[in-house]
């Protein structure tokens, strides 16, 4: 499959997400009542009116003579909360302004300094968020329950980094794994993370030629994916199929793949594909395990389904290598070439390599 490509979709924790519902407060009353107003139709995923409600909230309580106790408690809540709105709009720079906002207003709260940093991360600022996320860590006595978050997130701003910092990613990781496994707690991101950076570093080895290192890796990966599953498979009450469930069952029939392990590399590529039946990445690896172990029919029937999807110039060359692999040259060199013409990089090396045995001179 050449160098197989994991999913490499990441879990990032929004941290205890928004302040909640504020008890009466006398003076004030108005600014009460527009922050739970505006706090409940965040909660209810309604952010252009929470945006209203809570700017609203924030005019009055600034307002407000005199001041309600906590007052700057208060005004770091409902900026909190109106940094969130934007963020669920997407609109991560006035979600950061908001965050700052609040901070100027209560500079230790952990949630607040959390989500400042996440707008850091959506952004690609790694090192800046990691500054933040660390800083969060400082100022965690008394929430500590968001401390397994923090870890998780600083271990992907570690492992996103333009040069990464895969001891540090596995570091914090491990943080948060601990925590977790210390309070029986259910959570998985994690675990789930981790496994990615094993994938990543055993690919590596293997590319390396280091196949003994690599395969150490690949089992510390499986393990991993394997936490995920079963954490998705027992749960209750669980919405839908959330991506990390069918990603972990994909990434570790890449890690069996990797390890020669074809056959039993198929059933985790069936499960993704039972839990996202337009996953084109899990019947292409399923083809190229078919045509490892020289099931060539079976291949060519995975990789058809991936035609005209996303990755049909990657179905064009599985199709190609089949052909050429049943010495019937003429129908590899059509589809190699339309997938060289598509800009598969590999299929134009197969051709420029191979091009005489193709032509079965």
């Amino acid at each position: 499959m050449k160098k197989n490509l994991l999913k490499r979709w990441m879990m990032i924790s929004i941290i205890v997400s928004f302040a909640g519902i504020w008890p009466e407060i006398g003076a004030g009353q108005d600014a009460y009542t527009f922050f739970n107003l505006g706090t409940n139709y965040l909660r209810v995923g309604e952010p252009d009116k929470a945006i209203g409600e809570l700017n609203n909230a924030i005019t009055f309580l600034k307002n407000s003579s005199p001041k309600p106790e906590n007052y700057n408690e208060r005004l770091a809540e409902a900026y909190n909360n109106l940094g969130l709105a934007y963020y669920e709009k997407k609109e991560y720079s006035t979600a950061q302004l908001k965050f700052s906002e609040a901070l100027s207003n209560n500079p230790s709260d952990t949630k607040i300094l959390c989500n400042y940093a996440l707008t850091f991360y959506v952004q690609g600022s790694y090192s800046t968020a990691i500054s933040w996320y660390e800083n969060a860590i400082t100022q965690s006595v008394g929430a500590e329950p968001y401390l397994i978050d923090i870890y998780n997130n600083l271990g992907v701003c570690y492992a996103n980094q333009t040069s990464p910092d895969f001891a540090k990613a596995e570091e914090n990781y491990n943080n948060a794994i601990q925590i977790t496994e210390e309070k029986n707690l259910d959570y998985t991101d994690a675990y789930y993370n981790r496994g990615n950076l094993f994938y990543n570093q055993g690919n590596d080895l293997n590319w390396q030629g280091k196949k003994s290192e690599a395969i150490i890796k690949f089992d510390q990966a499986i393990s991993d994916y394997t936490v995920t599953i079963n954490f998705y498979k027992n749960a209750k009450d669980l919405e839908g199929f959330p991506d990390a469930y069918y990603n972990a069952y994909y990434n570790r029939g890449l890690c069996k793949y990797d390890k020669g392990q074809y056959n039993e590399a198929i059933p985790d590529y069936e499960e993704a594909i039972k839990l996202n039946p337009g996953y084109m990445w899990a019947y292409y690896a399923k083809g190229y395990a078919h045509f490892m172990m020289d099931e060539y029919a079976k291949a060519f029937q995975e990789f058809e389904k991936v035609l005209d999807s996303e990755l049909d110039s990657y179905a064009r060359y599985g199709m190609g290598v089949v052909f050429a692999k049943k010495r019937q040259y003429e129908k590899a060199l059509l589809y190699l070439n339309e997938s060289c013409d598509l800009g598969n990089a590999w299929a134009c090396d197969t051709l420029k390599d191979n091009y005489e045995e193709l032509k079965g001179l």
